[in-house]
């Protein structure tokens, strides 16, 4: 006998499948409101972190606009705090209930935290907490997650400020032919931009560097150079391009620097010819539209705390010189007589000697001949310090901050010792972040 099996039922396995999909779905749903909730957090925390980027550059960079030792704190705040309100919409009363328990030393006292400096005196670095604030997640609150607090910070530092890298700081591009002179610079490096010649009785000396950007050439032997130069160095910057020019408000129009009538002393002047004697000029700023000519043997003593500022435009109407660059006031001293200029030793001018407005292409006319001295910082950024004469003027504690420079005369010779107290103080540069 044959046994035929009945054929068995398929099972019926849709309610598993639905409880399957259902489990499914509500782990995706789940997974896609974290997402959205989570995604919605990161873009804050991005935020977050840009404005305290933002807010500690901000207030590195306001520290010291001033270009003087004293930071403004105070600003640096106020820079961090508008930075953050502009890009975070950070308000007083979030800053108010805003702590670091990790911010630097100081903090301005009653004010918050979360902006926090190394030191009170000369700081040179910024800490910005952004405020916590908090982010709610109403898809994942199904998991148990109800929001998320999101919080940046940044640190911002400054290069230290005080004295520049170079004593003679030569930072305009082309050729410089120094001749036969002699430039002899202590407290600093030389530091030239673009090519630099010395020929066979010239020299450049310092007890730092002699760093180019381009190529130094001189002599077979070495002898042009002590120490041996570096060429193919990165350009260098202006070291006083963020201190303020002088300050002249308040002076009226004179005519004659040497007299001893109301019309002489600290004022504004156009061209004016020295005499044959010497010149004692009072304390005080001349800012100069001319030409100030000193020959023969025409001196000027400059020696109790004086800054010779050449700008452009008339006497009645001094200003600024125009871009790309402009001719204004110039120094022609390359006489037979003694010039000696020492820069305030305070004040808003505080060591300021003889300055050229930035964008004054003139050239500045500097004799070496009888032992003629400045003391205070020498600069014209966009024109040439001619140095003439056949004898050693004594800068002995000048910062040189020119656009070119060149000798004239049998072995003119340059000599400078650069002193920080006697010179622009150069503020902390540079801002960059570091957290």
């Amino acid at each position: 006998m044959v046994l035929v099996r009945a054929p068995s039922r398929a099972r019926d396995e849709g309610g598993a499948v639905a409880l399957l999909v259902g489990v499914l779905t509500v782990i995706f749903f789940t997974i896609a409101a974290m997402v959205v909730d989570l995604g919605q957090a990161r873009v804050t925390q991005r935020a977050a972190q840009a404005a305290s980027d933002a807010s500690a550059l901000a207030a590195a960079n306001a520290l010291y606009l001033a270009g003087t030792a004293t930071p403004d704190i105070d600003a640096a705040v106020a820079a961090a705090k508008s930075y953050a309100a502009d890009n975070y919409q950070v308000t007083d009363e979030d800053w108010a209930s805003c702590t670091d328990p990790d911010a630097l030393p100081y903090h301005v006292p009653g004010d918050t935290s979360c902006i926090s400096f190394d030191e009170q005196a000369q700081p040179t670095q910024v800490r910005v907490v952004a405020p916590t604030r908090r982010v709610q997640t109403p898809f994942a609150n199904v998991v148990g997650v109800s929001h998320v607090d999101v919080g940046a910070l940044a640190q911002a530092t400054l290069t230290q400020g005080g004295k520049s890298d170079c004593g003679l700081c030569i930072v305009g591009g082309g050729d410089h032919e120094l001749q036969n002179g002699d430039a002899t610079i202590s407290g600093g490096n030389v530091a030239l931009n673009g090519n630099v010649l010395v020929k066979p009785n010239g020299l450049v000396s310092t007890d730092g560097k002699i760093l180019v950007e381009g190529t130094a050439d001189g002599p077979s032997d070495g002898s042009g150079y002590d120490p041996a130069p570096l060429p193919n160095q990165p350009k260098i910057d202006d070291p006083l391009a963020s201190v303020p020019m002088p300050t002249y408000s308040g002076l009226t129009v004179k005519t004659d620097p040497c007299g001893t009538g109301s019309d002489h002393g600290p004022g504004i002047y156009g061209d004016f010819g020295f005499p044959n004697a010497n010149c004692v000029l009072e304390p005080g700023t001349y800012v100069i539209t001319g030409k100030w000519s000193l020959t023969g043997s025409s001196g000027l003593d400059g020696s109790a705390g004086v800054t010779l500022y050449f700008v452009c435009g008339t006497p009645s109407a001094p200003r600024a010189c125009n871009a790309p660059g402009e001719d204004g006031g110039w120094l022609d001293a390359a006489g037979n007589g003694l010039i000696t200029i020492d820069a305030p030793d305070d004040g808003a001018n505080k060591g300021w000697g003889i300055v050229y407005d930035r964008l004054n292409t003139q050239s500045l006319f500097l004799s070496g001949n009888g032992g003629s001295t400045y003391h205070g910082t020498i600069y014209a950024l966009s024109g040439l310090l001619d140095y003439r004469g056949n004898g050693c003027g004594t800068v002995s504690t000048a910062l040189i901050d020119v656009g070119g420079m060149e000798f004239s005369g049998t072995n003119s010779c340059l000599a400078s010792d650069y002193v920080l107290e006697d010179n622009v103080y150069v503020p902390p540069q540079d801002p960059h972040l570091t957290k």
